[in-house]
């Protein structure tokens, strides 16, 4: 007897393929809803549970224009393995991470600075032989990956990192930035969102992003800070969060309102003083053993002092990639409108946008008159975002486009900056910007610092940031007075001593923006002359070295500076080698974390034995609020290599799906 099994009728194909895209979407949809601050893993039963959940807490001490960070990491083991976890938080790039210990009860365990591979060594060792550890590594100046190794099941170990960073002045008003999530970092190069030819270590800054959950706040932080002005303040604000303000004799406290936020977006403080009290130059001075350091911060003259403005050629570049979806979009369009409505018609101007390709308005730059304005501002309000961050082609553009003469070439650089190949970026700006000066303006709740600061500094110009939408015109405004001139050129400044001072080459002074410098030279007394020439008169101002209060940090920030100087000379040709040597000196001499150092800290106590299974687990980050995960596929901005891989597989698997039921056939047995 012949049995005949049943077809799937060709015309329910369809049908099947669908049902099977549903079932596919849903478990993807299970690792998309992962809650924040743990990894959900499949047990032999199929279900999902969290492994190791983050909380954290911050406590600020800001004296004058230093600010001292101690950020603790509560890593919790919800599990009954035994878990290493890896957690990659964003920083300042002006931060200098020099302290990291862990505690495990009662016990503190000191790390100490190794070169990087040496440390990577220590801490791979004491992983394999079951004892407690913990790495601290930098993989950008504003990206850093924290590791711990061994956490035993119901186990919660405590990590403190301590960092300085500098406070921000600008416009009459002080300010310190402090980053809680990344943005996703496009990678160019094949493979992609795996270590690639362009970016060779992009699993190292790709981490695993979710969105917050409704009704609880994932990945909590507190932050307690102490500010200590030095002067009378009129306003303390926060940009993005509620804050309460409690008055102590000579300082104030700043805490959330609600005690804890979700870590979704930056944490930006601010503080103004009283009309009247803003300082025109600062010192703030450390002594160690024979060396002074010194930060010196020197304001440009008045805005009287603006020449008359010059025709520009202003060229426009918006990203419009994946990362930007959602309020970022919105906040670039509306900025870069405000600028296009303050042209004047002797200026002339073009408009780029880039996503995984670019297009310009125009083939050149155009005259501003009404007409070509407004159909720019009609051309900008219909961009969409979607797609990669491919920024070199639209670069290569700008940075290209012929001018005139007759006008000064302004670039101004409208992006969330989240792309992982900032050195070949910063290289090319280098390399192509001549006469022309490159200002960059920051998108979205959690952009990436470092990159837009450095564009900018690359570029001569200055970097603005716009945290939401309400900021764009007040913000571009202030940009739009900066463009025509700088303030003060050609700067220049005779110490007292011989001294070693950053940065090496000296920018121009901008209206209302401060100039930094830090120096260190010995017994440094005396009296500080700096000169320069604004489009009317020279320009000169003399004060002294003396400083009666100490500020401890001032050396890590000299030492900070110098590895930055370092790292740009990498970027501008000088020998990797020479480069890494030279960092390498000031970092273990100042116990700094850099790219070519670590710290690590191991507990010498076997805590786990060879025989009990050990798994690595990648903490998640918030997704910044209102940005979304990319939808998959290069050449969009990367999600987690995890994901895509998933992503990539399902896809597989319904494609082979399909293709077998094509082929099926009618048998007899």
């Amino acid at each position: 007897m012949s049995i005949k099994k049943k077809r799937i009728p060709h015309e329910l194909l369809p049908v099947v393929f669908i049902g099977l895209l549903i079932i596919a979407m849903k478990s993807l949809a299970t690792f998309e809803n992962v809650q924040a601050g743990q990894l959900m893993f499949r047990n032999d039963q199929g279900g999902l549970h969290s492994a190791v959940h983050i909380e954290s807490k911050a406590d600020i001490t800001i004296s004058g224009f230093i600010a001292h960070v101690t950020l603790v990491q509560d890593f919790v083991n919800q599990t009954d393995d035994w878990q290493e976890a890896v957690y990659v938080f964003p920083l300042s790039e002006t931060a200098a991470v020099n302290f990291m210990q862990m505690k495990i009860g009662d016990r503190l365990i000191k790390a100490v600075v190794r070169e990087k591979q040496e440390a990577r060594q220590i801490y791979r060792q004491a992983k394999a032989e079951g004892k407690k550890a913990g790495l601290t590594e930098q993989s950008r100046p504003n990206l850093f990956t924290q590791s711990v190794a061994n956490i035993a099941p119901d186990e919660s170990i405590k990590v403190e990192i301590r960092f300085i960073q500098s406070v921000e002045y600008e416009h009459g008003e002080f300010s310190l930035r402090f980053p809680m999530t990344l943005t996703p970092r496009f990678i160019p190069g094949i493979p992609w969102a795996t270590p690639t030819d362009q970016v060779p270590d992009a699993d190292l800054i790709s981490p695993p992003m979710v969105y917050g959950s409704d009704g609880r706040i994932d990945n909590p932080i507190s932050i307690g800070v102490t500010l200590s002005a030095g002067l009378p303040l009129k306003i303390i604000s926060s940009l993005y969060h509620d804050i309460t303000v409690e008055k102590k004799e000579r300082s104030h406290f700043v805490s959330f309102r609600d005690g804890i936020v979700p870590m979704d977006r930056n944490f930006v403080l601010t503080w103004q003083p009283v009309v009247g009290e803003e300082p025109r130059a600062a010192v703030f001075r450390e002594t160690v053993g024979s060396e002074d350091y010194l930060l010196m911060m020197l304001l440009p003259p008045d805005e009287s002092s603006l020449p008359q403005a010059i025709a520009r050629d202003m060229i426009f570049v918006i990203d419009t990639s994946g990362s930007m979806k959602g309020p970022s979009i919105e906040q670039a369009k509306k900025s870069l409108v405000e600028t296009l409505k303050r042209l004047r018609p002797q200026d002339r101007f073009n408009v780029i946008e880039f996503n995984s390709s670019y297009r310009n308005i125009f083939h050149v730059s155009a005259a501003a008159d009404p007409y070509t304005v407004n159909s720019a501002i009609r051309w900008v309000t219909g961009l969409v975002a979607g797609g990669g961050t491919n920024m070199v082609p639209a670069l290569k553009f700008a940075l290209d486009s012929p001018v005139s003469e007759t006008h000064l070439k302004h670039i101004v650089f409208i992006t969330d900056g989240s792309v992982g190949n900032e050195n070949a970026l910063l290289g090319l700006i280098s390399d192509r910007l001549g006469e022309a000066r490159l200002f960059t303006v920051g998108i979205g709740a959690a952009p990436n610092g470092y990159f837009m600061r450095k564009a900018a500094e690359f570029g001569r110009g200055t970097f603005t940031y716009i945290g939401q939408l309400s900021e764009a015109e007040s913000r571009m405004d202030a940009l739009y007075r900066k463009l025509d001139s700088p303030v003060v050129r050609d700067i220049e400044i005779t110490w007292p001593i011989p001294v070693e001072s950053y940065p090496k080459k000296l920018p121009a002074l901008y209206l209302n923006e401060p100039l930094l410098v830090v120096a260190r030279g010995d017994n440094l007394q005396g009296d500080i002359h700096v000169s320069g020439s604004t489009a009317r008169l020279p320009w000169y101002q003399s004060f002294s070295s003396e400083s009666d209060v100490v500020h401890l940090g001032v050396g890590t920030l000299w030492a900070r500076s110098k590895i930055e100087s370092l790292e740009d000379e990498k970027i501008a040709g000088r020998d990797a080698n020479e480069v890494r040597q030279a960092v390498l000196d000031i970092a273990l001499n100042h116990d700094l974390v850099t790219s070519y150092t670590s710290l690590v800290a191991v507990e010498e106590i076997v805590s786990r034995f060879s025989h009990d299974p050990l798994r690595r687990v990648p903490v998640p980050n918030l997704m910044p609020v209102g940005q979304k995960i990319s939808a998959v596929m290069y050449p969009r901005t990367a999600t987690s290599a995890g994901l895509s891989f998933r992503i990539g597989s399902m896809a597989l698997m319904l494609a082979l799906a399909l293709m077998l039921l094509r082929m099926r056939r009618p048998q007899v047995s």
